[in-house]
Protein backbone atom coordinates (compact mmCIF):
# COMPACT_ATOMS: atom_id res chain seq x y z
CA UNK A 1 0.00 0.00 0.00
CA UNK A 2 1.26 3.14 -1.03
CA UNK A 3 1.75 5.71 2.13
CA UNK A 4 1.87 8.74 -0.19
CA UNK A 5 -1.65 10.07 1.04
CA UNK A 6 -1.74 12.33 4.63
CA UNK A 7 -3.05 10.72 7.04
CA UNK A 8 -6.56 12.41 8.37
CA UNK A 9 -7.61 10.74 11.32
CA UNK A 10 -11.44 9.60 12.07
CA UNK A 11 -13.99 11.97 13.03
CA UNK A 12 -15.03 9.98 15.59
CA UNK A 13 -13.23 10.69 18.33
CA UNK A 14 -13.65 6.78 20.03
CA UNK A 15 -12.06 5.31 16.46
CA UNK A 16 -9.09 8.41 16.45
CA UNK A 17 -8.37 7.28 20.29
CA UNK A 18 -8.40 3.56 19.87
CA UNK A 19 -6.30 3.36 16.72
CA UNK A 20 -3.68 6.16 18.16
CA UNK A 21 -3.67 3.59 21.43
CA UNK A 22 -3.40 0.22 19.73
CA UNK A 23 -0.10 1.65 17.51
CA UNK A 24 1.62 3.19 20.21
CA UNK A 25 1.36 -0.11 22.26
CA UNK A 26 1.91 -2.65 19.48
CA UNK A 27 -1.82 -3.68 20.33
CA UNK A 28 -1.51 -4.59 23.64
CA UNK A 29 -3.81 -2.28 24.19
CA UNK A 30 -6.74 -1.11 22.70
CA UNK A 31 -6.98 -4.13 21.07
CA UNK A 32 -10.71 -4.91 21.73
CA UNK A 33 -13.97 -3.76 20.68
CA UNK A 34 -17.30 -4.49 22.40
CA UNK A 35 -15.44 -7.54 23.77
CA UNK A 36 -14.16 -9.03 20.95
CA UNK A 37 -10.66 -8.53 19.57
CA UNK A 38 -9.48 -6.05 16.60
CA UNK A 39 -7.20 -5.41 14.09
CA UNK A 40 -6.47 -1.64 12.71
CA UNK A 41 -7.21 -1.36 8.97
CA UNK A 42 -5.19 1.26 7.06
CA UNK A 43 -6.25 2.41 3.46
CA UNK A 44 -6.70 5.22 1.32
CA UNK A 45 -9.75 7.20 0.96
CA UNK A 46 -11.94 6.67 -2.00
CA UNK A 47 -12.56 10.18 -3.02
CA UNK A 48 -9.63 12.04 -1.10
CA UNK A 49 -6.61 9.37 -1.36
CA UNK A 50 -5.44 10.51 2.27
CA UNK A 51 -4.49 7.11 4.56
CA UNK A 52 -7.33 6.37 6.69
CA UNK A 53 -7.41 4.03 9.80
CA UNK A 54 -9.97 1.95 11.57
CA UNK A 55 -10.24 -0.64 13.94
CA UNK A 56 -12.30 -3.83 12.56
CA UNK A 57 -13.63 -7.05 14.52
CA UNK A 58 -10.23 -9.52 13.86
CA UNK A 59 -11.44 -12.63 11.86
CA UNK A 60 -8.29 -15.16 10.95
CA UNK A 61 -7.91 -18.29 10.15
CA UNK A 62 -4.63 -19.80 9.04
CA UNK A 63 -3.18 -16.07 8.62
CA UNK A 64 -6.07 -15.24 5.85
CA UNK A 65 -8.30 -12.78 7.34
CA UNK A 66 -11.87 -11.59 6.26
CA UNK A 67 -13.36 -8.07 6.92
CA UNK A 68 -16.86 -7.98 7.61
CA UNK A 69 -18.38 -4.60 5.95
CA UNK A 70 -22.11 -5.53 7.45
CA UNK A 71 -21.75 -1.66 9.81
CA UNK A 72 -24.02 -3.25 12.45
CA UNK A 73 -26.61 -5.06 9.94
CA UNK A 74 -27.44 -1.28 8.40
CA UNK A 75 -28.65 -1.32 4.75
CA UNK A 76 -25.60 0.45 3.65
CA UNK A 77 -21.92 -0.47 3.46
CA UNK A 78 -19.27 1.19 5.60
CA UNK A 79 -17.12 3.81 4.74
CA UNK A 80 -14.21 1.97 4.05
CA UNK A 81 -15.94 -0.80 2.08
CA UNK A 82 -15.89 1.85 -0.46
CA UNK A 83 -12.25 2.81 0.15
CA UNK A 84 -10.98 -0.66 -0.50
CA UNK A 85 -13.06 -0.74 -3.61
CA UNK A 86 -11.52 1.67 -5.05
CA UNK A 87 -8.26 0.83 -3.48
CA UNK A 88 -7.45 -2.93 -2.31
CA UNK A 89 -4.02 -2.57 -1.08
CA UNK A 90 -3.97 -1.90 2.62
CA UNK A 91 -2.21 -2.64 5.34
CA UNK A 92 -3.90 -4.87 8.51
CA UNK A 93 -2.06 -4.46 11.84
CA UNK A 94 -2.39 -7.48 14.06
CA UNK A 95 -0.94 -6.72 16.72
CA UNK A 96 2.45 -5.57 16.58
CA UNK A 97 2.29 -7.48 12.83
CA UNK A 98 1.55 -5.04 9.92
CA UNK A 99 0.71 -6.71 6.83
CA UNK A 100 0.48 -5.79 3.07
CA UNK A 101 -2.77 -7.03 1.68
CA UNK A 102 -4.80 -7.08 -1.36
CA UNK A 103 -8.21 -7.28 -0.58
CA UNK A 104 -11.14 -8.19 -2.45
CA UNK A 105 -14.94 -9.55 -2.15
CA UNK A 106 -15.55 -12.86 -1.44
CA UNK A 107 -18.15 -14.02 -3.17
Amino acid sequence: MSNDGEYQPSPRTQVRDQVELYERTSGTEGNTLRGRPVVILTCLGARTGAVRKVPLMRVEHDGEYALVASMGGAPEHPVWYHNLRAHPLVQLQDGAEVREMTAHEAS
